[in-house]
């Protein structure tokens, strides 16, 4: 009789090459997750064991307003109601996408069907995303949505801004060669001394698989950002700062374009 691929009498089964394995698992499931991991050791495999990891995160709720939009029942001293299976109250994920374009749309009236879709995959997943593991998730369609504050669609707008300012500097023959740190601006310094962090923030983020840091990381740069650009012209500077701020405007486009693709966001250089 054949064993259909299955170990010898005794013998281990290949359990796997993965340098780790992670579960991210509701934080109420932290128990039955020891219970895997302690039954791994009991029966031999604690290489395997030592390498599971859980990433425990918070109950995922629906905000009043956003629970009404989507046609749910609501009480009117509850503002928030926690998803659940077993109750009927959430949202399958092309209702999620169908609502959120909506809600991208109402936001950004203009925007064609590329740039709605690309904020809406970004407002979804960055909304996911920006909690930190401990914290309860309270999703708010409008909130998300939004094209300033904490949100995807600021990031992506953050990042058509700087993609704009390079390729007119590119149009224009302008060139960041020969840029120079001296004499900066107190915008200018706040976003260098932010960016210097990036490895650091990198470093702890991986470590403690805490995807937040980096979407923090990332908004405060846009927000460092759009404060210098408010304060700082590019373009229409002077030939010193000009370079310098062209440069500087090149590190941030690249690096949100790093923190996109780390964290699985949707990118548009032109909104």
């Amino acid at each position: 009789m054949e064993n259909c691929g299955l170990p010898a009498s005794g013998a281990k089964a290949n359990f796997g090459d993965a340098d780790s394995v992670i579960n991210i698992i509701d934080y109420r499931q932290e128990y039955p997750q020891q219970v895997v991991k302690k039954a791994l050791f009991a029966a031999g495999y604690s290489d395997e064991a030592n390498k599971l990891f859980q990433v425990p995160y918070g109950v995922v709720s629906l905000s009043k307003q956003t629970a009404e939009r989507l046609g749910l029942e609501t009480e009117e001293n509850k503002e928030v109601y926690a998803m659940s299976g077993r109750k009927g109250i959430g949202i399958k994920i092309n209702e999620l996408i169908a609502e959120m374009g909506k809600a991208v749309q109402e936001q950004s009236a203009n925007a064609d069907l590329q740039t709605v879709q690309t904020l809406t995959f970004a407002a979804i997943r960055y909304n996911m995303l920006r909690y930190n593991t401990t914290s309860d998730i309270i999703f708010d369609l409008e909130e998300a949505t939004q094209v300033t504050g904490n949100t995807g669609v600021y990031l992506i707008y953050t990042y058509a801004r700087t993609n704009s300012i390079i390729e007119k500097a590119a149009v224009a023959g302008l060139s960041k060669e020969g840029a120079t740190y001296q004499e900066t601006e107190e915008s200018e310094r706040a976003l260098l001394k932010h960016l210097a962090g990036w490895e650091t923030t990198l470093r702890k983020a991986a470590k403690a698989l805490e995807p937040n840091l980096l979407c923090t990381f990332a908004f405060e740069l846009a927000s460092l950002y759009n404060r210098f650009y408010s304060l700082c012209p590019v373009i229409k500077a002077e030939a010193i700062q000009q370079k310098r701020r062209l440069a500087l405007t090149e590190q941030v486009n690249k690096k949100l374009a790093e923190v996109f693709e780390i964290l699985g966001l949707p990118s548009q250089k032109k909104i």
